[in-house]
């Protein structure tokens, strides 16, 4: 939930991103600076909307499948987006990427599939 006066400092550019409500990128709002920021903080229902750092680049998404004995796997798609859904997929090998899922899986220690 967005305060009207907020007390924290945000690193610009973030996202402005519906909780309810919002499916393939539709209420996403990129507000480069603080200017942006407050603009679209005005025009929103602020209850509905979570900040989130912006960060440029490829997409990824990442599956695991993990039992009692730990993490068993984890496959790592590069997407392409089209009108915010997955168009198309594609599998790399990153080792960095697939050590860091891990340490996630590790830590929440989820049973059965997992996306992250």
């Amino acid at each position: 939930m967005i305060k009207k006066y907020y007390t924290f400092e945000l690193d610009f550019p973030v996202v402005l991103k519906p909780q309810k409500g919002g499916a393939r990128s539709i209420g996403n709002l990129v507000a480069k600076n603080k200017r942006e920021f407050d603009k679209y903080i005005t025009n929103i229902d602020k209850n509905n909307y979570v900040v989130q750092e912006y960060i440029e680049g490829d997409e990824y998404t990442c599956g695991t499948v993990s039992f009692e004995s730990g993490c068993m796997g984890v496959i790592l798609m590069k997407r392409q987006l089209r009108c915010g859904d997955t168009y198309k997929a594609f599998v790399i090998k990153d080792e960095k990427l697939s050590d860091f899922v891990k340490s996630i899986i590790n830590v929440l220690k989820p049973f059965g599939a997992c996306n992250i």
